[in-house]
């Protein structure tokens, strides 16, 4: 079955991968995967903007998303419309965007020189991505705020850090949502052109 990173690359024309697959390899054609990508955007459109973005590196979708987030924070979490678009422009940046650890290249361990063997990568901590610690997230956020609205670290933890993991959340179940979704059209694709 093809993957989701090659199903969203293979109609892109940013993509390295945009060639067709060689013939017998998938017998998919690109008809198929503009109805697959099609459905996906209709059933779960904000898991299928994260895709985009993230895949397609397409801004659009991302800016779209920002858009979203900025206007669910400020109505359904009562959060100031400047506040709101600070926190979904980090939230996305956090799903969407490449965070790959520097150290590690995104594998989670890093060669240790002194003994020359793998150890767990201490930037990342063994995960492969950057991922912001509250200060640090904290500190990313204040920078972002005016000059004469800074708040404290026990302010952001008590207004805001649920609010932001909360998008983040609700971001990572929309982007697993369309994937399995997508999985399971292209899983009835496949047994339709087997019959």
């Amino acid at each position: 079955m093809m993957s989701i990173e090659r199903l969203y690359s293979r109609e892109c024309p940013k993509s390295l991968t945009g060639e067709p697959t060689k013939p017998g390899l998938n017998p998919m054609t690109s008809a198929d995967i503009l109805n697959i990508l099609a459905q996906v955007q209709r059933h779960e459109p904000v898991g299928n903007m994260i895709l985009q973005a993230k895949i397609q590196l397409d801004k659009n979708s991302r800016n779209k998303l920002v858009k979203t987030f900025t206007a669910w924070l400020h109505h359904d979490k009562s959060i100031n419309i400047l506040m709101s678009a600070i926190i979904a422009e980090n939230a996305i940046h956090e799903v969407c965007d490449t965070c790959i650890c520097d150290k590690c290249k995104g594998n989670g361990e890093a060669i240790y020189k002194k003994e020359r063997k793998l150890v767990t990568c201490t930037k990342c901590q063994g995960v492969g991505r950057i991922i912001l610690t509250t200060k640090q997230l904290y500190l990313t956020i204040n920078s972002q705020r005016p000059s004469d609205n800074k708040m404290t670290f026990e302010q952001f933890n008590e207004l805001y850090y649920s609010v932001y993991m909360d998008a983040v959340d609700r971001l990572n179940v929309a982007e697993s949502a369309a994937k399995r979704f997508a999985h399971e059209v292209m899983d009835r694709l496949n047994k339709d052109l087997a019959a």
